[in-house]
């Protein structure tokens, strides 16, 4: 073999010898040997020229396609493992980008969702004004009479009976208000420490509606129990747990025209995630219902499904929406218990009234819930 082969051969080698190098290893210095195998190859093609041996054009083909084919097969191979390193930092090669429609549509939705949430605290600071406004004036006016049929010296027993009975109502709306507001950062810091002891459903309810007896029989509703005494027990706050359903039966009550109804039912299911057993507790309504758009709000604190310029601060009155504490507050202690709550409904419609329903999703199991070491705290009604 001529030195011209020779050469030739060891510029084939060197190139297919710095490939594997650089491709499993990536030294810096691989770069040297294929800047030295490719003057090789030169020096090769130029002794190849210059000789007469027949077998050097075959020979100088075959090693030059070899040798490109090595430096086409490094380039590639190093392109591509910079585009796999690069995907694993997030440095380059990033994800194809959004369209401009795409980047439009949820900026957008952000802005409507900003919106949204302005137009929340502007109802909010109106109702909670209007809230705190109707007992301070009952405790103004009673302060007032007081002192007047006592500057009048006719102050009799009676008149004091009624006057205390004023104060005490305006008292209690005033400390109902604030132990929601206090419930609703607790919901909002996840603090609720519930203090478990085994109970049942028809317990749960039975406490719930109880307060409510004389708003409804005001209203005319007819509320409806299905008998829930068959179910099985649960681990639960009771005083909390009652505090969620009566949050969710006042709900529907407002919410349901003098005449209607509010059925409570409950039965056990499997939860088709975990394929634990679970008890799901009903509350529908044949009031005016939950636009799509609105079922997941009026679980958000503040949140008025309707237009604030219909308030009315009475318990029980039709559209007689609150601070908007209600909803957020039972799905707090609900969630506290490791169960789930939502709403569904066929739409808001005053006229036909397609009413709601809201699901209370509770576990069989002992929930995963902080067990208070002091006394649970009274519930807000």
């Amino acid at each position: 073999m001529s030195s011209g082969s020779l050469l030739i051969g060891v510029a084939a080698a060197s190139a297919y010898v710095t490939l594997w190098w650089f491709v499993w290893f990536r030294q810096r210095t691989a770069r040297w040997w294929m800047t030295l195998a490719l003057l090789a190859s030169a020096l090769a093609v130029v002794l190849a020229l210059t000789a007469p041996d027949s077998f050097y054009p075959a020979t100088l083909a075959v090693a030059g396609l070899q040798t490109l084919g090595a430096v086409v097969f490094v380039y590639a191979k190093h392109r591509a493992t910079r585009g796999t390193a690069a995907a694993a930092t997030g440095t380059e090669a990033s994800p194809p980008q959004p369209d401009i429609d795409t980047l439009a549509d949820k900026l957008k939705t952000a802005e409507l969702k900003i919106e949204t949430l302005e137009a929340v605290k502007t109802d909010f600071v109106t109702i909670a004004g209007h809230e705190l406004q109707t007992p301070l004036a009952q405790l103004r006016g009673a302060i007032d009479l007081l002192d007047a049929l006592h500057q009048a010296q006719v102050l009799d027993d009676s008149q004091v009976a009624e006057l205390v009975t004023t104060l005490r109502a305006a008292e209690e709306r005033l400390e109902s208000l604030v132990a929601d507001m206090l419930d609703a950062s607790q919901v909002a810091l996840g603090q609720f420490e519930l203090k478990l002891a085994e109970t049942t459903i028809e317990a749960v309810v039975r406490e719930a509606v109880e307060p409510l007896t004389a708003g409804i029989r005001q209203r005319r509703l007819s509320v409806g129990v299905v008998d829930l005494r068959n179910l099985p027990p649960i681990m639960a706050d009771q005083a909390r747990l009652a505090q969620a359903v009566r949050n969710v039966i006042l709900n529907a009550v407002k919410f349901t025209p003098d005449g209607g109804k509010v059925k409570i039912s409950a039965q056990t299911a499997t939860e088709a995630s975990t394929s634990s057993p679970v008890l799901i507790l009903k509350v529908a309504d044949s009031g005016v219902g939950v636009a799509a758009t609105d079922l997941e709000l009026i679980f958000h604190p503040f949140y008025r499904a309707h237009s604030p310029e219909v308030h009315s601060s009475g318990a029980v009155k039709f559209m007689g929406a609150g601070p908007g504490f209600g909803l957020h507050i039972a799905k707090g202690i609900v969630e506290a218990h490791g169960g789930a709550m939502w709403a569904e409904s066929a739409g808001y419609d005053p006229q036909t009234c397609p009413g709601t329903t809201i699901y209370i999703r509770l576990p069989l199991t002992e929930p995963r819930a902080q067990v208070a070491s002091s006394s649970d705290s009274s519930p807000a009604v």
